[in-house]
């Protein structure tokens, strides 16, 4: 029985969301009642379903993708626009719009920010955000002349605390000091 492109696509539609060929017949007959397993693969064949389906994930992977990475995108463009208004505001040469403008992109900041966070793991977060944290802080230590040299002496003791003060947070959520 030659079936008509409605009744290709509709057999398709249990090919691309995964059913197998078994599963996928018997729902497929409730509605074109001649259908069989035959059928199946001869479309399967005649019309490479292989392929379109390959090609369908690989759109759908390249949509997540996207989907991802425009709240970052989002977020950076955010923050140049709002540290120009900000610079504004401090140069006093800003208007009633200008703070309204900048209040705005902050709120919409931070509304992308936790959109964006809510999906990630919060422990992972933390640790980054302590990492970073620490990474500042012993970049302002160097800036004291009389702490660069000690920082640079003690390098290697430097570091090994950072590392279990990573490690205790990521693990234990409290901080356990080291021996001496």
């Amino acid at each position: 029985m030659a079936y008509d492109s409605k009744a290709v696509d509709f057999a398709y539609s249990f090919y691309a969301r995964g059913w197998s060929r078994a599963k996928a017949v018997p729902e497929i007959r409730k509605v074109y009642a001649g259908f069989s397993g035959s059928t199946w693969d001869a479309m399967e064949e005649k019309h490479d379903w292989k392929q379109r389906r390959a090609l369908a994930d690989a759109k759908i992977r390249e949509f997540e993708d996207s989907c991802r990475d425009i709240g970052r995108t989002l977020l950076l463009e955010l923050g140049a626009i709002r540290s120009r208004l900000y610079t504004l505001i401090e140069a006093g040469t800003a208007d009633v719009q200008t703070y309204y403008a900048f209040l705005s992109v902050a709120k919409r900041t931070n509304e992308i920010s936790a959109t964006h966070l809510k999906g990630r793991d919060n422990d992972r977060v933390a640790t980054q955000v302590l990492s970073e944290a620490i990474e500042f802080f012993l970049l302002e230590l160097r800036s004291v002349p009389a702490f660069t040299r000690v920082l640079e002496e003690n390098a290697a003791a430097v570091g090994a605390a950072v590392s279990v003060v990573a490690e205790n947070s990521a693990n234990e959520k409290t901080y356990t000091p080291r021996k001496k």
